[in-house]
């Protein structure tokens, strides 16, 4: 679990768990233990500083399409808009 939560947000690691058939209750219980914007926070902050650190995220088009990619990891588009800013301006 831990090692999906690099690279997608809780939202879509606990999708791709039900489809494997964890019970709800389950899944439940892991969603109240890792519900944290602060740790979805750091996982944008760390992708966008090495799968991303190659784009020029201050042009539009370059940071519309990393945006678009954490959106469909799942991220939600608040804290994409948060972790570019602080990406941006240190």
């Amino acid at each position: 679990l831990q090692s999906h939560l690099k690279k997608s947000s809780l939202q879509t690691v606990l999708l791709k768990l039900r489809q494997k058939g964890l019970s709800p209750e389950t899944l439940q219980t892991l969603k109240e233990e890792r519900s944290d914007s602060d740790q979805e926070l750091e996982t944008i902050l760390h992708l966008l500083r090495t799968r991303y650190r190659s784009k020029e995220l201050r042009d539009f088009k370059q940071k519309q399409k990393v945006t678009a990619s954490l959106m469909r990891k799942g991220f939600r588009f608040d804290l994409i808009k948060q972790a570019l800013s602080v990406v941006l301006d240190p």
